[in-house]
């Protein structure tokens, strides 16, 4: 949890000005219960974090239905 609330990236905000829909996936994932939110790098890739496996592959079931390009993994 305590990273989820410190994720930080400074070019987010000049990305999602020029591409919204960034802001618009960042808004999804929190909105289905992810922790956090991000924009990896300069983009396009936007990661959430969810507490466990289970709230991950909720999240994705949502998610799959709106976005082509989705997957769970884990940190190692």
């Amino acid at each position: 949890r305590g990273i989820a609330k410190n994720l930080f990236n400074s070019f987010e905000e000049l990305i999602i000005k020029k591409y919204p829909e960034i802001g618009k996936i960042k808004d999804r994932l929190i909105e289905e219960g992810a922790l956090g939110a991000l924009m990896s790098g300069s983009g396009p890739t936007v990661f959430g974090i969810a507490q466990n496996k289970e709230q991950a592959l909720k999240i994705y079931k949502k998610l799959k239905l709106e976005y082509k390009s989705i997957w769970v993994v884990q940190t190692i």
